[in-house]
């Protein structure tokens, strides 16, 4: 099937190349057989995960995002970006319901890399269910303090004054 059978890096890339053309099926296949060559390889563990988060298999993530992390720890791996897998561990674990623990990964995220968009604005949307609207205010302040001309965290932010009954500050934001 593979020019380059036995080479877990093409198995990883072509992995890729069919997640991205939406092949999910086929992808997980070529992860688990690069994952079969290198399994433990914190990349390898990684790419199977996103493939399996993309089709919507979050348990199944959780675990391969554990082990890439837990992989990473032992051996790091250069270029391998760990707070990416605390991150999107973060939003397996949201999906699952685990909010706690979702804002855990979160904040791992962000202690390995304070200026990840995406792990932020994720931290601060499960502050809603998690803490109430204060925190959660709290947490956007936060980070449109830091990063102002985020508009996804501007538009969520307005969206949590608006249902804190703070018009005001909503209207603003939206502005």
């Amino acid at each position: 099937m593979l020019r380059l059978e036995r080479h877990s890096f093409a198995w990883t890339n072509l992995g890729n190349v069919l997640r991205e053309l939406e092949d999910l099926e086929e992808a997980t296949k070529c992860h688990r057989r690069a994952l079969s060559l290198t399994p433990h390889r914190p990349r390898a563990n990684y790419n199977l995960a996103v493939t399996l988060q993309t089709a919507e298999q979050h348990e199944e993530a959780q675990r391969y995002y554990e082990l890439a992390i837990e992989h990473h720890r032992k051996e790091p791996q250069q270029g391998f970006d760990v707070s990416r897998a605390h991150s999107n561990l973060g939003v397996t674990h949201q999906a699952q319901g685990r909010l706690d623990e979702a804002a855990r990964s979160f904040e791992e995220a962000l202690a390995l890399s304070p200026s990840m968009r995406s792990a932020s604005l994720n931290l601060c949307n499960v502050k809603l269910p998690l803490s109430g609207y204060e925190e959660a205010i709290r947490c956007f302040d936060a980070l449109l303090a830091r990063d102002g001309d985020f508009d996804k965290a501007v538009s969520s932010a307005a969206g949590v004054h608006h249902l804190a009954q703070n018009l005001e500050k909503a209207s603003e934001l939206y502005r």
